[in-house]
């Protein structure tokens, strides 16, 4: 397992003083601000033990709020999955989740956002154990296979 890769994909990242229209806030302070809030606190519980991974928005966007929400970038996510090769996608929260029938020759779980309010540390623990298993045998995932790519005739 310890060569195992998980993509998560969150909906789109904020903050405070983001300018209409911004995109591509930079990746590394980002990182630093995803995991000190909440999202990144509870996120953290999700991940197994070491699993490599890798965390990128749904959306290039960057709203200057909480609440705001922007459509899935299907290229975007696409290219991260291209590009990272993991194992496993999980696609977090409804806005991500809008991909679930677009992403091919992936294995994809869907999980509630980690900023849900009723998620509990027994829902991340078994979201953890979810993973793990997707990763060893592919259970619980959905697979959308290519027609030209599909093992069933």
């Amino acid at each position: 397992m310890s060569n195992s890769k998980v993509l998560f994909v969150l909906q789109n990242a904020w903050r405070r003083g983001a300018s209409p229209g911004e995109r591509d806030w930079d990746d590394e302070t980002w990182e630093l601000a995803l995991w000190q809030c909440q999202t990144g606190k509870r996120l953290r519980e999700y991940i197994p033990d070491g699993v490599a991974f890798k965390v990128i928005n749904a959306s290039r966007d960057v709203a200057n709020n909480g609440k705001a929400v922007y459509s899935a970038d299907l290229d975007h996510v696409t290219l991260a999955i291209y590009q990272y090769s993991p194992d496993v996608v999980v696609l977090l929260g409804v806005e991500a989740q809008r991909l679930r029938r677009e992403l091919y020759d992936v294995r994809i779980l869907s999980m509630a956002h980690p900023c849900w309010r009723e998620l509990s540390k027994v829902v991340t623990a078994a979201y953890r154990e979810d993973i793990d298993l997707a990763i060893a045998t592919g259970a619980g995932c959905q697979v959308n296979w290519r027609r030209d790519r599909s093992p069933v005739p």
